[in-house]
């Protein structure tokens, strides 16, 4: 920002949110009336009188500075007096629900040329925003919104504030002895795009009482009274005229920048003053930190930094020479007017001190970044792959993403072509290689791939969009744009874009083999479409550099899948034998409840028990084919729709006879399906005309039959039905029912609950009927329960003294078949570096006999319990489908597992950049509807470890004998890493004969030395490096003796140390500017080499000895 400097007299004026003055009037404020206004008075000195006068004969007298708050809204006017000073006047409007802030100084008529005190007034937007000041002999002052303080000390004063969904700001002032500075700090809104586009004017002008005129770009014109605070002004040069009666008239013109807050002051000197023939001079500088040197009549020299008034100036030519590291000098010259206030304002260009960083390269085999010269871009040794899905035979992503780096191999055309669910998120993988001179692939980073939906492609079907992309917040001009989505390949050891995966509704489908995007050389996009059936193709073409490489083309479809269900019946469970026959009717229902269309169902229906020859089907379904004492049946079925299918079986003996229906495969047009226990069964009993007792298990209305044999998971009970039946023309005397345990472990098997009989020896019961007349049928019902996994059957036998016996016996079993689930868990690599991903593979088996149903399998993100830190998730995948993100826990979807399936689910995690280093533990659980839940729990370890950046570069080569020379280094602590350094030293050899004399002395001598700490560096995106300078608005200074030292006691070599509290955290950088003179007795036309070796300790662990080095070459000239 441009920083500013008030006048002598200051009346500054300044609305901010509503806020009352509290009791105890000390600078605080609480929320007041929105219908009535405040004024905070800021006075100096603090022992003047001032009279406040307003609406409804409004007047209050008043010592020294204070907040008066409802306030009626109006014009209000202020007279300060004390003895010793000269009057002030100001005025002000008070508007309803604001506080209001007016600011009198009042110059002392006895003592100002001999004042040894300053003060500075603060205008900070928003007023939310907290403001730390730091000065002179270790002064700090934090406080909130705008402040006036008083009796400072003089020298340099910086500003910093910072406010939640504001850019920080940064000003510096110098405070003179008996002046008033002023300072005005702009936060732009970060979520407003059109803040960038304005700059704002700070206008301060003594007397208070002078009008002011502004004119601007684009006829731009405003006439205000006293200070005042313009902002969303357009760029460009403003002039401001100020006249007053009584005073000399007082001009100035001032550059508004783009995204900043310029100041311009003005002082209109009095008649009086204008005859003691002295007149003034305003420099406005940018950066505020450059230094000036201001020379004019009479030997008049002055040095200072940042912004200045100079006041009592004698009449002449004046000329200021503006210089800054990293920046352009620039000098300029004026005439000082008799009464007048002239003005001067610099913007220092920019040096280029860090080359424009490569915009694609390779990683070699040390990990270095290779940049692509012309001859490399022609050799033809690029590859460019992109692809679907990961088959066999095809693309190996194993070698994309685990060190070291080679040869994917061509993905196949299977690759290249995928179905996927409807209405899931669908990922596209691409990645570009270069074959180096040794033959070996290397991935290439900062590659473009544009991707393009081919909107004319005769095959479309329904629409095809892109979801989300690589790059699509990291990076300007990146992202999906309709159509078409740009995305660069990914640096590894950089933040990137990863995969979504709050996507509940519409889950991601990956397929592809990544789990992770942070792979060098990959990038990806997701499609999706809103229809259930869609197809498209895509062509994606990669270019390096601005050169295309290569293109792919894939062919996307969506599909919806089929999901079927299969329900049999019969018409009656109990049929007589007349005639010596009996006929029922089977019903087979099979339904399709997924939303795609099943193209070919294959349908089997068999005699699943009973004596087949006593056996027979009538009419079969039409298109069936006989198969035994069953037939097959295939059939289309849509979605939503429901086959039903028909036909009687006639039997000529008396029994028990089950038919079975099964669905043994299914297809649509795209995929096949081979279903597991996709089936049905039912049963029913022919009875002829005598006493038969019939068994089954029954539903909990003791009614409706469930067949024969019934399946459930130990010591679940299930309810038997024991039915004897007399069909004949007689009574039955004498009848009895004896019920046994015929298979299964006896200690493992209990019944009970008999609603007639008594239990027996054997695991039954015993139950007397006596006389059962024609026609008449008794019932029994008891329950069984079974503890352990097996096969329980159970026999019951009728007998009767008269009346022949047609069923004599029927058995019912009972499978007991318990689900049983296991789960494991492992982390791999155990050990994992901050910026790296790991994989938590969790499998879990049913190694039961049962399917396990509602079966729910959830991660919880891995967490280092001593500090509190989590890991990031990455991306999650059961069967290609991702899992969902809520409250740290990823959870897939919900699914039955059947007796001996394994089923994986894998999540992947990246460790944040920077973690603390230490033990991350991540626990699984698996529920179910009927099995326990289970846990497994796995850890890895993120080591402590620093990752160091260096540079070096001479800014003006080649050079010549007898100049000077400017070299720039960089020392950077990587973002990636979890331990910063500290006890650096530098050691730097300026003018090597030889590269190899590293740490020696050289020929060049060093002049002066600069070290700025800068806490937030500037990288490139693609590269990673350092593109920040001593200019970067967080570079700070540092101060020789306290900061560091120097020890230049050998020409040509110099060693820098930092003091053990000057630390390196991570994403810290430190710059070093030397300026270094070339002897006019160099050998020339020769090449040279300066260098530097950088020492340091780990914070972290102090065992940790860390060193790196840089070095560039200079040619020197005649």
């Amino acid at each position: 920002m441009t920083r500013g400097t008030l006048g002598l007299l200051l009346l500054l004026v300044f609305a901010l949110p509503f806020y009352s003055c509290n009791d105890d009037n000390d600078e605080t404020a609480t929320e007041g009336d929105a219908t009535l206004g405040s004024l905070t008075i800021s006075v100096t000195p603090a022992t003047a009188e001032v009279l406040i006068e307003g609406p409804n004969g409004f007047s209050q007298t008043i010592t020294g500075s204070l907040c008066i708050s409802d306030l009626e809204p109006g014009e209000y006017t202020a007279s300060a007096t004390a003895s010793g000073f000269s009057d002030a006047d100001g005025s002000i409007t008070i508007v309803a629900g604001e506080t209001s802030s007016l600011t009198l100084s009042l110059l002392s008529t006895t003592s100002a040329p001999t004042a040894t005190l300053g003060s500075l007034n603060i205008n900070v937007t928003p007023a939310t925003a907290s403001v730390v000041m730091a000065g002179p002999d270790s002064y700090s002052k934090t406080f909130t919104g705008n402040l006036f303080i008083a009796d400072l000390k003089p020298g340099q004063y910086t500003a910093s504030a910072t406010a939640s969904g504001f850019s920080n700001a940064v000003s510096q002032i110098n405070v003179v002895a008996g002046h008033t500075s002023s300072i005005s700090l702009l936060l732009l809104d970060t979520t407003t795009a059109t803040a960038a586009t304005l700059g704002a004017l700070n206008i301060n002008v003594t007397p208070a009482t002078a009008s002011v005129v502004m004119a601007g770009p684009n006829s731009y014109s405003k006439t205000f009274t006293g200070n005042q605070f313009l902002v969303d002004l357009k760029p460009g040069q403003y002039t401001a005229t100020a006249t007053a009666s009584g005073f000399n008239n007082a001009a100035a013109q001032i550059n508004v920048v783009v995204g900043q807050t310029s100041s311009l002051s003005l002082l209109l000197l009095d008649t009086p003053t204008a005859t003691a023939a002295l007149g003034a001079l305003n420099i406005n500088i940018n950066p505020a930190s450059a230094t000036v040197l201001v020379t004019g009549p009479n030997d008049f020299e002055l040095s200072f930094t940042g912004n200045r008034l100079l006041i009592d100036l004698k009449p002449g030519e004046y000329r200021a020479v503006a210089s800054a590291p990293g920046f352009g000098d620039s000098t300029m010259g004026i005439n000082v007017v008799v009464g007048m206030t002239s003005s001067l304002s610099f913007v220092l260009p920019a040096k280029p001190i860090i080359t424009e960083a490569p915009r694609a390269v390779y990683r070699d085999n040390n990990g270095s970044l290779v940049r692509f010269d012309s001859i490399v871009m022609q050799s033809g040794q690029f590859s460019f792959h992109a692809w679907l899905e990961d088959n066999p035979e095809g693309i190996v992503p194993s070698h994309i993403t685990t060190s070291p780096i080679s040869n994917p191999g061509n993905p196949l055309l299977s690759e290249q072509k995928e179905y996927a669910p409807s209405f899931t998120q669908n990922l596209a993988g691409a990645w570009v290689g270069f074959k180096d001179a040794g033959g070996v692939v290397r991935p290439v980073i900062g590659a473009d791939v544009r991707w393009e939906l081919d909107q004319l492609w005769s095959k479309r079907v329904n629409s095809m969009q892109f979801g989300t992309s690589d790059d699509n917040r990291i990076a300007q001009g990146f992202g999906v744009f309709d159509d078409q989505a740009d995305t660069r390949t990914n640096n590894a050891r950089l933040t990137g874009e990863r995969f979504p995966y709050v996507a509940s509704e519409y889950p991601l489908y990956n397929v592809t083999g990544i789990a992770a995007p942070y792979a060098d050389g990959f990038t990806w996009v997701t499609l999706f479409s809103p229809d259930t059936r869609a197809a498209g193709r895509i062509v994606a073409v990669a270019t390096v550099n601005g050169e295309e490489i290569g293109k792919q083309i894939l062919y996307k479809n969506f599909a919806p899948a089929p999901k079927l269900t299969i329900t049999k019946t019969v018409s009656a469970d109990v049929v007589n034998l007349v005639a010596g026959s009996a006929t029922v009717t089977w019903t087979v229902k099979v339904k399709n409840v997924g939303l795609g269309e099943a193209t070919n169902v294959d349908l089997s229906d068999i005699l699943l028990s009973g004596v087949g020859t006593n056996y027979s089907l009538g009419p079969l379904p039409a298109g069936s084919t006989a198969v035994g004492d069953g037939f097959t049946l295939s059939f289309p079925l849509p979605s939503g729709d429901t086959e039903t299918l028909t036909f009687t079986a006639t039997v000529t003996e008396a029994g028990t006879y089950c038919n079975e229906a099964q669905v043994l495969e299914y297809n649509d047009d795209d995929n096949e399906w081979e279903p597991i226990g996709l089936k049905a069964s039912d049963c029913f009993t022919a009875l002829e005309s005598k006493v038969s007792i019939i068994k089954d298990f029954v539903a909990d209305d003791n009614t409706t039959s469930l067949g024969r044999a019934k399946t459930v998971s130990a010591n679940v009970p299930a309810k038997l039905r024991v039915r004897v039946i007399n069909n004949g023309s007689g009574n039955a005397t004498g009848v009895a029912v004896n019920d046994v345990l015929s298979s299964g472990d006896g200690t493992k098997y209990a019944a009970s609950s008999f609603s007639l009989g008594t239990a027996n020896s054997t695991d039954g019961f015993d139950y007397t009927i006596a006389d059962l007349a024609a026609g008449a049928t008794t019932t029994m019902l008891f329950t069984v329960v079974g503890s352990a996994d097996g096969v329980y059957c159970d026999t019951v036998t009728v007998t009767a003294t008269s009346g022949d016996i047609g069923i004599g016996t029927d058995t019912a079993c009972l499978t007991v078949a318990t689900p049983n689930l296991t789960i494991t868990k492992t982390d791999a690599p155990e050990s994992v570096i901050p910026g790296d991903t790991y994989v938590s593979t969790i499998v879990v088996t049913n190694t039961g006999n049962a399917t396990a149903t509602n079966v729910v399998i959830s991660d919880v993100l891995g967490l280092n319990a001593e500090v509190g830190m989590r890991v990031i998730y990455v991306s999650s995948s059961l069967s290609g489908v991702g899992g969902i993100l809520a409250n740290n826990t990823v959870t897939a979807n919900t699914m039955d597992i059947v007796a001996g399936q394994i089923v994986t689910f894998t999540v992947t995690s990246r460790i944040p950049l920077g973690a603390i280093s230490g033990t991350y533990c991540d626990e699984a659980t698996v529920t179910s509807s009927n099995t326990p839940t289970r846990e497994a729990s796995d850890c890895i370890d993120v080591p402590a470890f620093s990752a160091l950046q260096t540079q070096m570069i001479d800014l003006n080569d080649p050079v010549a004998a007898g100049s000077e020379l400017t070299f720039f280094s960089t020392m950077y602590v990587e973002s990636l890493s979890n331990e910063g350094v500290n006890k650096n030293t530098m050691k730097f050899s300026f003018g090597l004969t030889t590269p190899e004399g590293i740490g020696t002395a050289g020929v060049f001598r060093v002049a002066s030395t600069e070290v700025y700490l800068d806490t937030a560096p500037v990288r490139d995106p693609i590269t990673g490096l350092v593109v920040s300078d001593a200019t970067n608005a967080t570079a700070v200074l540092q101060t020789a003796g306290s900061a560091y030292t120097i020890d230049n006691s050998t020409a040509g070599l110099q060693v820098i140390t930092m003091t053990p509290s000057v630390a390196l955290l991570p994403n810290t950088a430190i710059y070093c500017l030397h300026l270094v003179e070339i002897p006019s007795a160099t050998p020339t036309n020769k090449m040279y080499t300066s260098s530097y070796i950088w020492n340091s300790v780990g914070l972290g662990d102090t065992s940790h000895l860390y060193q790196a080095s840089s070095s560039e070459p200079t040619t020197v000239l005649p």
